[in-house]
C-alpha cells in the first residue's frame, strides 16, 4: 500500500492537474468564441427558415446588437415561396448577438411546422433540422403556441396581444453549439487530464476484478446515453449469469437480489401493465437484482472512484458554466445577476453538451457521493483535501444550475455529517426535518412554481378517481392530459410533461394508495430485516431520495432508476462494516 505522503501527493495532482484542464478549456474556448464573433461579422451572408405553411405570409427578421432589438433593424422575407422565409443580412461593421422571427398580423395560418434553419457564410453553411430546431427557441409571444411532438407552430388569434413572434438562442452561441469543435474544445483538456492521472487514481498493488472494472464503466455511463447505461448493466448482468454457472454459488448480497427481484415483480402485479413497455423502466430493478445475486468488488475503492469522477464531472459543469457566463452579458444584452434571477430559462444552455442533462438527477448523483466521503477526526490530510474539493465543485455545480432541491439536501446531509455526534436518533430527527418541509412545499406551492402547481392540482384530482388501486402503471402522461379534467378545472399540462414532478403523486396516480402502502410495508420490512437502518449511509441516502420525491419523479425514466439501483446496491454491500463513522 502506498505511504500517506504519497497518496497526499497523488491528490494534490488530481485537484491541481484538474484546475489546469479546467484553465485550458476556458482560454481555448475564449479564444473560438472571439473567432465565431469574426465570422458572424464578415463572412454570415443570410439566415433562411424552412417551413410548411398553407398559405403565403409577411414575415420579417429583426436582429440586435448588444444594446436589444430596435425597430429601423429588421429585413423584409425574400423568398417567394410559400414553403421558405429567406433573410438576406446588410454588411455591417457591428457583431449581430441576437434575432428575431415575426410572423407577421396579416394573412398568417394557423400552423406552421418549421422544418430546419439555414445560415449561409461565404465560405460554408450550417444547417439545422427537425427537432434541433426547437431546442433554439428562446422566447416566444403568447400569440404563439408550440407543440414540441410535432414540431408545430400554432398561431393564437385570441391572444390578448397579437404579435406572434420567435426569439432565438444568441446567433454565436447556436453557431458554436452545432460546431463539433465545441466538444472537442471543452472536454479534450479533461481527456487529456484523465489519461494522464488515471494510474494516479488507483492506489498501487490494488489488483481490479472484473466486476470492478464493469462497475467503473458504469459510473463513467453516468452522463451519456441512455444505451450506454443499459449496455452497462447489461454487462455486469452478463458477468452475473457467467460467474453463477461457473461457480454455482451466491455472493453475500443475495439477500439484496431477491429483494430487488421481489419488489420487481410487485410493481409488475400491483401495476396491472397491459404491454411490456408500461413497465420497462421498472426492468432496471431486476437487472441489478440478478447482478447483487452473486458478483462481489471493491466497495471502498469503487465508492472513491464514483467521487473522483463526479469531482471530473462537476468541473467539465463548472466550465462551461463559467464560459457561458464569460459571453452571457454580449449575446443577451443583460447583466450578470440577470442569470441567477431567471436561472431557470438560461441554464440548460450550460449543460447542453451533455447526453444526460437533467440538472435535477445529475447533481443528486453528485449528492450521494458526499456519502462515500470520510468524515471522521482521524481524516487525513490527503482525504481532507479530497473532501474540501468535493463539497467546493459540488456546491458550485448546484448554485450554478439552479437546482434549489438539490441545495436544500446538500444543507441538510452537510448538517448530517457534521453533527453525526450530537444526533443520537437520526431516522427521527430527519423524518421531522421531511415532514416540515413537504408540508411546507404543498402549502406554498403555488407562490414557487405555478406549473407544479397546476401538475399537482391535475395530479390529485386524477388520485381521487382512482384512490385504492390506481390508474395503472405507466398511466402518468395519459391521466394528466385527460381533457375532461383540464377543462373541468382550467388547467393547461403542457405536452412535454408526462409525470407530476412528484414521485409520491405519480405513484399514488398509478398504484393507488393500496399499492403505495404494500410496496413501502415491504421495503421498510426488509430494511429491517437485515438491519440496514442502523447504516447511517443507508438511512441518508433513504432520507435525501425521499426529499427527491417532493418535486421530481425521479423512478419515471430508466437513466436515474438504474443509477438509483446501482447505488443502493454499492450501499448495501457489506452492511455489518460501516460505511462512514457511525456512533
Amino acid at each position: 500500500m502506498p505511504s500517506i505522503q504519497t497518496v497526499m501527493k497523488m491528490n494534490k495532482s488530481f485537484i491541481g492537474s484538474l484546475v489546469l484542464a479546467m484553465l485550458t478549456a476556458i482560454i481555448f474556448n475564449a479564444i473560438l468564441s472571439s473567432y465565431i464573433e469574426r465570422k458572424i461579422k464578415s463572412d454570415l451572408i443570410s439566415i433562411e427558415f424552412e417551413i410548411e405553411s398553407n398559405v403565403t405570409f409577411n414575415s420579417e427578421l429583426y436582429y440586435a446588437y448588444k444594446d436589444g432589438f430596435k425597430s429601423e433593424n429588421k429585413i423584409k422575407n425574400s423568398s417567394k415561396s410559400k414553403d421558405s422565409l429567406k433573410f438576406i443580412l446588410t454588411k455591417n461593421e457591428k457583431y449581430i448577438t441576437n434575432y428575431r422571427l415575426d410572423l407577421g398580423n396579416d394573412n398568417h395560418p394557423n400552423t406552421i411546422q418549421l422544418k430546419s434553419i439555414l445560415f449561409l457564410f461565404n465560405d460554408g453553411y450550417i444547417k439545422i433540422k427537425d427537432k434541433e430546431v426547437y431546442t433554439e427557441f428562446f422566447l416566444n409571444s403568447e400569440a404563439i403556441n408550440l407543440t414540441y411532438a410535432s414540431n408545430i407552430i400554432t398561431i393564437n388569434e385570441g391572444a390578448e396581444v397579437f404579435d406572434p413572434y420567435i426569439i432565438f438562442n444568441p446567433l454565436s452561441q447556436t453557431i458554436i453549439d452545432h460546431n463539433p469543435i465545441k466538444k472537442i474544445i471543452l472536454l479534450l483538456p479533461f481527456i487529456i487530464f484523465g489519461i494522464i492521472v488515471w494510474k494516479k487514481i488507483i492506489p498501487k498493488n490494488t489488483i481490479l476484478s472484473v466486476e470492478d472494472y464493469l462497475m467503473i464503466i458504469f459510473i463513467i455511463c453516468i452522463p451519456l446515453k441512455i444505451a450506454w447505461t443499459t449496455l452497462a448493466t447489461l454487462l455486469l448482468v452478463a458477468y452475473s449469469l457467467y460467474k453463477y454457472i461457473r461457480n454455482r454459488k451466491l455472493g453475500e448480497n443475495a439477500l439484496v437480489g431477491y429483494f430487488l427481484i421481489i419488489l420487481f415483480l410487485l410493481f409488475a402485479i400491483i401495476g396491472r401493465p397491459n404491454e411490456i413497455q408500461k413497465i420497462d423502466h421498472q426492468l432496471g430493478i431486476a437487472l441489478f437484482g440478478i447482478i447483487a445475486l452473486t458478483l462481489e468488488w471493491n466497495s471502498a475503492l469503487i465508492k472513491d472512484l464514483y467521487i473522483k469522477i463526479f469531482i471530473i464531472l462537476n468541473a467539465i459543469l463548472i466550465t462551461a458554466s463559467i464560459i457561458f457566463l464569460l459571453n452571457f452579458p454580449l449575446n443577451f444584452g443583460l447583466e450578470l445577476t440577470d442569470y441567477f434571477i431567471h436561472i431557470k430559462t438560461f441554464s440548460g444552455n450550460i449543460r447542453n453538451f451533455l447526453y444526460f442533462d437533467h440538472a435535477a438527477f445529475l447533481t443528486f448523483f453528485g449528492l450521494i457521493g458526499l456519502l462515500f466521503l470520510k468524515h471522521t477526526k482521524n481524516t487525513s490530510k490527503k482525504e481532507k483535501i479530497l473532501n474540501y474539493s468535493y463539497h467546493i465543485f459540488l456546491l458550485l455545480t448546484i448554485i450554478l444550475m439552479g437546482v434549489r432541491i438539490c441545495l436544500i439536501i446538500y444543507i441538510i446531509l452537510l448538517l448530517n455529517i457534521l453533527l453525526k455526534n450530537k444526533i443520537k436518533k437520526p431516522i427521527i430527527v430527519n423524518f421531522g426535518i421531511f415532514i416540515f418541509l413537504a408540508l411546507t412545499l404543498f402549502l406554498s406551492i403555488k407562490k414557487i412554481d405555478k406549473t407544479r402547481a397546476a401538475l399537482w392540482q391535475i395530479s390529485w384530482e386524477a388520485i381521487k378517481e382512482k384512490p385504492f388501486l390506481g390508474h395503472g402503471i405507466g398511466s402518468s402522461d395519459r391521466v394528466l392530459h385527460s381533457t375532461h379534467l383540464m377543462k373541468e378545472h382550467k388547467v393547461i399540462i403542457p405536452e412535454a410533461l408526462n409525470h407530476s414532478h412528484n414521485q409520491y403523486l405519480t405513484l399514488l396516480i398509478e398504484i393507488g394508495f393500496i399499492g403505495c402502502l404494500t410496496l413501502a410495508t415491504f421495503i421498510l420490512a426488509f430494511l429491517f430485516r437485515i438491519k440496514l437502518y442502523k447504516n447511517i449511509t443507508m438511512v441518508l441516502f433513504i432520507f435525501a431520495l425521499s426529499l427527491m420525491f417532493l418535486t421530481e419523479s425521479i423512478l419515471q425514466t430508466s437513466k436515474p432508476l438504474y443509477i438509483l439501483c446501482f447505488l443502493f446496491l454499492l450501499i448495501s454491500t457489506n452492511t455489518q462494516k460501516p460505511v462512514i463513522n457511525e456512533n
